[in-house]
C-alpha cells in the first residue's frame, strides 16, 4: 500500500501486528459463531497486544418459501452476519484486538432458509449461476489495498456494533483468496503469525494451503499455519464407507484406476462395473470433495462428531450463564412470567413464543418442549396451538430472538442478560424438536448425554445430505429416546398427529426421570468440566492437542484423494458443470428479452473447458458440445434420459438454424481467453444478423430443455452438502 493510500492506517495496524488471524466461513448455519468460539479460547489469557483479526464476509441470504419450494423476491431479506461477528467478538475488541473486515466471494453453496423440509431452489440457483466481477492478481491487490479493507474501531461512534453493517464493506469488490493472501503476507512483518481458521470456506483453506507449500518449498520458515473447522468432510468418509486407515489404504488403487477411465473414455457401461464403483462416488461428490484442502502438517482439520460423549458441544459461558434452569421450577416460572403467548392470529405463522393451557403455573407444567425447526416449526407450534388442552401440562416454547414480550433493546436488562430461550429450556431437561444442522443436534446430544428424562425430534432437510446423515448418527445413537422427523418414520408436516403424539408418549416416561435442582446442578457441572470442541480445535491450532481418531481419517483420505490424478479430474468437472450452470441461465435470459444477435457470445466468469484452464468465452456451438459430454455424468447421477436427450435434439435444431456447424462430441480445441469475437479459433455463428421467428423459437425451445435439465442436475449435484 502506498504511504499515500487512504486505507494508510490498515496498513500500519497490519505492519505492527504480530499475529493475524483470518477468519473465513460460508455463509449457511452458524460457522462463524464456531470460528469466535475457537478464536476466544485461543487467545483466552493471553495478552492482545498486536493481535489483529481479519474476517473475510460472504454475503448471506435467507428466504422465506411458498409450499413449491420457491423464494419470491419480496419474501427474501439479506441476514447480515456482521452483527452477531461483531457481538462474538466484542471481547476480544475490548481487550486490545484490532478487527479488519473485507467482503469476500460467495462460499460454497450460499444459500439460506429459514423452513426444514425442503431446498431454497431459486436461493440455491442464483448463486450457482452468479457471475460476480471477479478480481484477481496484480489487480485485486491494488484495488484491495486502495478500498477493499474496512477497519472497525469500537471506540468511533459511527462504526459501533449498533450501526455497522454489510453494506459498509466495500462494494463491488470481490478479491480471490488467493489475492487477500498475498497482500496480508506483503504487508504483514516477516516475523509475524497469520493463523486462517475456516468453516466451508474451500478457497481460503486451498490458498492457505498452496502460500504454506511455497514458503516450505523455498525453505523459509513458514508463518502461515491453518485450521479447518466443519462437518461435511465427515459427511465424505461416511459416503465412502470409510472407518479405519485400512479403508483409506484400499482407495488408493482404485483411484488411479478410475482417474485412468475417467472422462475421454467414460462408457455408460462403467458405471455398472462393480470394480469402478468408486469413479460413481467421487462423481457424486464432485462439489463435496472440494472442502478437502487441510490435513498437512500446520494445515490442521478438527471435527467433533455431534454424538462424541468426550466432548462437548455447548460453550462453557452458556452452561454458567444459564445455570439457574437447573431448577426446572425456577426456569418455568420465568418462562411463564417473559414468554410472549402465540395469540390465534399468529398461529401457523409464529416461529416464536410460548404456548401453555389458561391459568398454567409453574407447579402445573410438567414437561416443557421447545421448537427450534426453522419454517416447519410454524406448523409445530400452529398444531400445539390447536390442541392446547390437549397438553394442560406441556409448555411449548418457539425458539428466537423475539420469544420474549419486549422490545429488543429493553430485553436484556428486562431479562436480566437471559435471553437466550433454547439454552434454558435445553438446562431444564427440556424435550427437543429441532433442525438437524450440527449446531442444535450437537447440543441436543450434549443435554441426552447429561440428563436421563429429555427426549428429542430431529428433523433433516429434505435432500439436504449432511443433515439426513446428522439424523442418522442422532437416531443410531440414542435409539428410543429420540424420533427421527422424516416421512418414514411417520412425519408429517401436513398431519402432525400422528407423530407428536408419540413424541408425547415418550414424554410421558420422563415423569419419573426429571432430576432436582442439586442433581440437574451437579450433572452441568460434569457436562462443563468435558473439554469443548471449542477448546479442542484451538487445541490443534497451538499444537498442544493431538488429533481424533476421525481427524487423522480425514486427514488421511484428503491427502490421498487430492495427490491422486482424480482430483483434477472433479476439480475440472465442477467448472465444467458451473459453466452449464451458467448457460443454461444466460440462454434463458437471451431467451426472456425476446430479442438476440445471432452473433452473440456466451460470456462466462470462472468457466472452464476440460484442460482446466479458465476462459471467459464459449460460443454457441462448443456450448453444445458441453452438453453432450456431460451426458454420462447426467445419467450415472440419475437425471431422466429424456431431459437430456431433449437437450441435445433442441440444440441440434437451434444450432442448424443459426448456421453453426457443431463442433464434434469429444472434440478438444483449445479455447484461449479472448477478447475479440473476430479472432479466429472457435467456431462462431454469422454475426450482426437479427434473430428471425423461427431462429428465436428455437432458442426458447432450447432454453426450456436446458433449464429442465440444469434444475434436476442443480438438486442432484448442489444439495449434496
Amino acid at each position: 500500500m502506498e504511504e499515500s493510500c487512504p486505507q494508510a492506517p490498515v496498513r500500519a495496524i497490519l505492519q505492527a501486528t504480530r499475529h493475524l488471524f483470518v477468519l473465513g466461513f460460508s455463509t449457511t448455519g452458524g460457522g462463524h459463531e464456531r470460528l469466535t468460539s475457537v478464536l476466544g479460547e485461543l487467545l483466552r489469557g493471553k495478552s492482545l497486544v498486536g493481535v489483529t483479526l481479519l474476517v473475510s464476509m460472504p454475503e448471506p441470504w435467507k428466504g422465506e418459501m411458498l409450499a413449491d419450494g420457491s423464494v419470491p423476491r419480496e419474501k427474501r431479506h439479506k441476514v447480515d452476519h456482521t452483527h452477531s461477528i461483531l457481538s462474538k467478538l466484542s471481547p476480544l475488541l475490548q481487550g486490545g484486538c484490532r478487527l479488519i473486515l473485507v467482503r469476500a466471494l460467495k462460499s460454497v453453496t450460499g444459500f439460506y432458509t429459514m423452513q426444514a423440509g425442503a431446498a431454497a431452489k431459486e436461493l440455491m440457483w442464483e448463486m450457482v449461476v452468479a457471475r460476480p466481477e471477479v478480481y484477481r492478481g496484480e489487480e485485486a491487490k491494488r484495488l484491495l489495498c486502495e478500498r477493499g479493507f474496512v477497519l472497525f474501531d469500537s471506540q468511533e461512534p459511527q462504526a459501533s456494533q449498533a450501526t455497522f453493517s454489510w453494506e459498509d464493506l466495500a462494494p463491488s469488490l470481490l478479491p480471490t483468496a488467493r489475492s487477500l493472501m498475498d497482500v496480508l503476507l506483503a504487508e504483514t512483518a516477516a516475523e509475524a503469525h497469520i493463523s486462517v481458521i475456516t468453516d466451508m470456506d474451500p478457497n481460503l483453506t486451498s490458498a492457505a494451503l498452496k502460500l504454506r507449500a511455497g514458503m516450505l518449498e523455498a525453505g523459509a520458515p513458514p508463518r502461515l499455519q491453518g485450521l479447518d473447522y466443519e462437518n461435511h468432510q465427515d459427511l465424505l468418509l461416511h459416503s465412502f464407507g470409510i472407518r479405519s486407515l485400512q479403508d483409506v489404504a484400499a482407495y488408493a488403487s482404485d483411484f488411479e484406476e478410475a482417474s485412468k477411465h475417467y472422462w475421454n473414455m467414460m462408457k455408460p457401461e462403467l458405471f455398472t462395473d462393480k470394480q469402478l464403483a468408486t469413479l460413481g462416488k467421487l462423481i457424486r461428490g464432485t462439489f463435496l470433495v472440494k472442502v478437502l484442502n487441510m490435513g498437512r502438517e500446520g494445515l490442521r482439520v478438527a471435527h467433533v462428531d455431534i454424538v462424541d460423549p468426550s466432548f462437548r458441544r455447548m460453550s462453557g459461558a452458556d452452561l454458567e450463564q444459564y445455570a439457574f434452569a437447573a431448577d426446572r421450577r425456577s426456569a418455568v416460572k420465568f418462562l411463564l412470567l417473559h414468554g410472549r403467548r402465540i395469540t390465534s392470529e399468529e398461529a401457523g405463522t409464529a416461529h416464536q413464543g410460548i404456548i401453555h393451557s389458561e391459568d398454567a403455573t409453574e407447579d402445573t407444567i410438567e414437561h416443557l418442549v421447545y421448537v427450534y425447526a426453522h419454517l416447519s416449526g410454524r406448523s409445530i407450534l400452529e398444531y400445539y396451538f390447536r390442541h392446547r388442552r390437549d397438553y394442560p401440562g406441556t409448555l411449548v416454547v418457539g425458539c428466537g430472538r423475539d420469544w420474549h414480550k419486549y422490545d429488543r433493546p429493553s430485553a436484556p436488562a428486562k431479562l436480566d442478560g437471559r435471553t437466550n430461550v433454547m439454552r434454558i429450556c435445553q438446562l431444564a431437561q427440556g424435550h427437543g424438536i429441532v433442525t438437524a444442522g450440527a449446531g442444535a443436534s450437537g447440543e441436543l446430544a450434549d443435554m441426552l448425554y447429561t440428563f436421563e428424562a429429555p427426549v428429542g425430534v430431529v428433523i433433516p432437510l429434505d435432500k439436504q445430505h449432511e443433515q439426513q446423515h446428522n439424523g442418522r448418527i442422532m437416531s443410531d445413537s440414542f435409539d428410543s429416546r429420540l424420533l427421527l422427523g422424516v416421512p418414514d418414520n411417520g412425519f408429517d408436516i401436513a398431519s402432525l398427529g400422528p407423530f407428536l403424539s408419540e413424541f408425547a408418549h415418550r414424554m410421558a416416561s420422563a415423569r419419573d426421570k426429571y432430576q432436582a435442582k442439586e442433581a440437574a446442578r451437579a450433572n452441568l457441572d460434569r457436562l462443563l468440566r468435558k473439554r469443548s470442541a471449542a477448546q479442542h480445535a484451538a487445541g490443534l491450532l497451538a499444537g498442544t492437542e493431538a488429533a481424533t481418531q476421525k481427524e487423522r481419517l480425514i486427514s488421511t483420505f484428503s491427502e490421498l484423494l487430492r495427490t491422486s490424478g482424480i482430483f483434477l479430474h472433479l476439480k475440472v468437472l465442477r467448472r465444467h458443470l458451473k459453466g452449464f450452470f451458467q448457460l443454461a441461465d444466460q440462454l434463458d435470459t437471451l431467451a426472456a428479452r425476446g430479442a438476440a444477435s445471432t452473433g452473440q457470445l456466451f460470456t462466462i466468469n470462472e468457466c472452464a473447458h476440460c484442460t482446466g484452464k479458465r476462459v471467459t468465452i464459449v460460443d454457441w456451438a462448443h456450448a453444445d458440445a458441453r452438453v453432450r459430454e456431460l451426458r454420462h455424468v447426467f445419467q450415472y447421477l440419475g437425471c431422466p434420459e429424456h431431459l437430456h436427450a431433449a437437450c441435445v435434439a433442441a440444440w441440434a435444431v437451434l444450432l442448424e438454424n443459426l448456421r453453426v456447424e457443431a463442433v464434434a462430441e469429444g472434440a478438444r480445441a483449445e479455447l484461449v481467453e479472448v477478447t475479440d469475437a473476430a479472432l479466429p479459433g472457435l467456431a462462431r455463428v454469422p454475426s450482426g444478423e437479427a434473430m428471425s421467428p423461427e431462429q428465436h423459437a428455437s432458442l426458447t425451445a432450447t432454453s426450456r430443455a436446458m433449464m429442465a435439465l440444469a434444475e434436476c442436475a442443480s438438486e442432484l449435484f448442489i444439495t449434496g452438502f
